[in-house]
C-alpha cells in the first residue's frame, strides 16, 4: 500500500517539479505508525502517509496569491506549499470477535488526499490543510490490515464485515507553531520548547489542541520537529538537521 502511495504522488507531482531549472532542496518523506510496535491491536491501529513539501519560498504565484488571501498565514515570511496521501485505520479492542461491539470504536478507514499551504516567520509557523478522502470499504483499509497481518503472522482481524459505509470525507485544519521557546540548559545539554495550537473542522473528525513538545540538543533553524500523522502532534514535514545530535 505505502508503495501504491507513493507512485500515485509521483504520478501528481511529478510533472509540476520537473521544469528543467535548478536542482531544488524539496522535502519528500513516507510515515508509519502502528501500534503493534508497543503491542497492542486496537483502536488507531494503522496509519501511513506520503508527502511532499516544495522548498521555501519555491512556490507558484497562485499558491501565494492564495496564501495572502487566506486569513492568519498572510503577510511577511518564507511560503511552502505541500501535498501528502495517506491512509488511517480504526478498529475496536477484540479483533477476533466478528460480531458488532457496542461501545467501543467501530472498523472504519480513512483514504485521503491534502494539500497545505504553510508561511515561516520569525520562529512562528503558520499553516493551512485540506484533506479529502473516503471512509468505508472504498478506503481498501480491510485489505492492508489483512495483508499486513498475515504479511508479519499474526491473527487476521475478524469484524470487518461491519466497518463503517462509504461516505467522502473532508478535513480542513490549522496549525501555528513556535520554535524553541524557553531554551535552558542543564550541564550543558540544552533543550527548547516547542508549543503549538491546532484545530480542525470536518465531519472526520472536529478538535481543538494545544500543547508542545520538549527537543534536546543541537537545534536547526530550520525546522519545527518531525512531521506526524493528523490528528497527532502537528510538525513540519521537513527536518533540516543542524551540527551535532536533535
Amino acid at each position: 500500500m505505502v508503495r501504491l502511495i507513493s507512485l500515485a504522488l509521483l504520478s501528481v507531482l511529478a510533472p509540476a517539479l520537473a521544469d528543467g531549472g535548478p536542482a531544488r532542496a524539496d522535502s519528500w518523506g513516507i510515515e508509519f505508525d502502528n501500534d503493534k510496535l508497543m503491542h497492542t491491536d486496537r483502536h488507531f491501529t494503522h496509519g501511513s502517509r506520503v508527502f511532499w513539501l516544495s522548498e521555501p519560498d519555491e512556490t507558484p504565484d497562485w499558491a501565494r496569491n492564495l496564501a495572502d488571501a487566506l486569513p492568519l498565514i498572510d503577510g511577511p515570511g518564507s511560503l511552502q506549499m505541500g501535498a501528502s496521501l495517506g491512509q488511517n485505520m480504526y478498529t475496536p479492542e477484540d479483533t477476533s470477535n466478528a460480531d458488532v461491539i457496542p461501545n467501543d470504536r467501530p472498523y472504519a478507514g480513512w483514504l485521503y488526499g491534502g494539500v497545505a499551504l504553510a508561511r515561516t516567520h520569525d520562529g512562528n509557523r503558520r499553516a493551512w490543510e485540506l484533506d479529502l478522502g473516503v471512509v468505508g470499504p472504498l478506503s481498501m483499509a480491510r485489505q492492508t490490515q489483512i495483508l499486513v497481518h498475515r504479511t508479519i503472522d499474526v491473527s487476521i482481524p475478524r469484524g470487518w464485515a461491519n466497518q463503517l459505509r462509504n461516505e467522502p470525507g473532508i478535513v480542513l485544519l490549522y496549525e501555528e507553531m513556535w520554535q524553541h521557546m524557553l531554551p535552558f540548559d542543564v550541564g550543558g545539554a540544552k533543550f527548547a520548547l516547542t508549543p503549538h495550537i491546532a484545530g480542525s473542522l470536518g465531519n472526520i473528525y472536529t478538535y481543538a489542541a494545544a500543547g508542545g513538545a520538549l527537543r534536546f540538543g543541537e537545534f536547526s533553524e530550520n525546522d519545527f520537529g518531525p512531521a506526524r500523522i493528523h490528528p497527532g502532534v502537528p510538525g513540519s514535514d521537513a527536518v533540516r538537521g543542524g551540527d551535532g545530535f536533535d
